[in-house]
């Protein structure tokens, strides 16, 4: 028979052994793949934990970031605002409810911003806006008092330029804006008030060593001098 034969015999012996080595060899590698999928399992439940423990700690610092903003939103001084083109509002916080002189934010939102808000049709276009960015302009709150504010807002579009709303913050500037007008009006009364003594009275000014640091044209025409002459120049210089 053909396995009798002495040289098949040893053939199939070494068949046997190379099948059986290579066998072995499977087993091994089997055992290395286990114990990699096994290290693999664990690396991914640590990742999972890991990545649970993030969600976790991102999910916290959103909600203290909102309520951060939510009591920021609602204590703030300045008036905060979201607005439509049309000239509705959308969102408004209580320091806006307050420095517009309204009961409620209820109330606020449903008025006509356009129609309520301003005293003059040319005032609702608040244009141009001043070179940092900040616009100042004239409100009329709810009892009909003037109120000046500062305006810090931006238009939002859609990817499209489509401006969707416009947001910013109000500040109530009346008080700088009435001190700068009482100046002004200071300014031009004491400029008027110079000119009428300029026009009807000899007037010169000097320092305290007796310099003249002024003239008027009154001054020159009776002296015979010019400004330049006599500024400069001792008061006893036209004595």
């Amino acid at each position: 028979p053909y396995f009798k034969h002495p040289n098949n015999q040893m053939m199939n012996a070494e068949l046997l052994q190379t099948i059986s080595q290579t066998y072995d060899e499977f087993l091994e590698t089997q055992e290395r793949l286990e114990a990699r999928v096994l290290e693999l399992e664990e690396m991914l439940l640590k990742s999972n934990s890991i990545l649970n423990v993030t969600a976790s700690n991102l999910s916290n610092e959103k909600s203290n970031t909102e309520n951060k903003y939510k009591e920021l939103f609602e204590k703030m001084a300045d008036g905060i605002y979201k607005s439509t083109v049309e000239g509705k509002f959308i969102d408004v916080n209580p320091g806006l409810v307050k420095m517009l002189g309204y009961d409620s934010i209820e109330e606020l939102l449903a008025i006509d911003i356009k129609k309520d808000l301003y005293f003059e049709e040319s005032e609702r276009e608040v244009d141009p806006v001043e070179e940092d960015g900040i616009s100042v302009f004239r409100l009329r709150r709810k009892d009909g008092s003037e109120i000046w504010v500062e305006d810090r807002g931006q238009y939002i579009t859609d990817d499209f330029g489509k401006i969707l709303y416009h947001e910013g913050n109000l500040r109530d500037v009346t008080s700088r804006i009435r001190t700068e007008q009482h100046l002004h009006k200071s300014q031009k009364e004491t400029s008027d008030y110079r000119k009428a003594l300029d026009q009807s009275l000899i007037v010169s000014i000097t320092n305290r060593d007796g310099i003249i640091t002024y003239a008027n044209e009154n001054l020159c025409k009776i002296s015979k001098y010019s400004k330049e002459e006599l500024i400069g120049k001792p008061y006893c210089y036209i004595n």
